[in-house]
């Protein structure tokens, strides 16, 4: 099976400083899925987008509700997917509400997120 995914570097200074982040972009819907690919992955967190950017963010253990860092990284890699010039709204949908991501790309190839 192949499934696409991005490795996006959050909180970064430097080339490799930031904190890793895989975004995973799926139709997987099963959560033991999931659950088992962010083990595979072994980061802090994974974040799945589907359709309509349906956002899911799981550690190695659990899924959790809401986190910062991991839509961060949603974001910039969202935006670099669908090539949304230098600003973009993008909204995503977690499973308690959605959030509104000001994305904004700069030409050392750096994303700023406010949300």
């Amino acid at each position: 099976m192949l499934i696409e995914f991005y490795l996006a570097n959050v909180f970064v200074h430097g080339v490799f400083s930031g904190n890793p982040l895989p975004v995973v972009f799926s139709h997987l819907t099963s959560d033991q899925a999931m659950q088992q690919m962010a083990r595979e992955f072994n980061q802090s967190e994974t974040v799945f987008i589907a359709n309509e950017h349906r956002t899911r963010i799981f550690t190695t253990d659990s899924e959790l509700p809401f986190a910062g860092h991991p839509l961060l990284g949603a974001a910039a890699a969202l935006h670099k997917r669908e090539k949304l010039g230098k600003k973009a709204s993008i909204t995503v949908s977690l499973p308690t509400r959605d959030i509104l991501l000001e994305s904004t790309f700069n030409e050392n190839d750096r994303y700023t997120v406010i949300f």
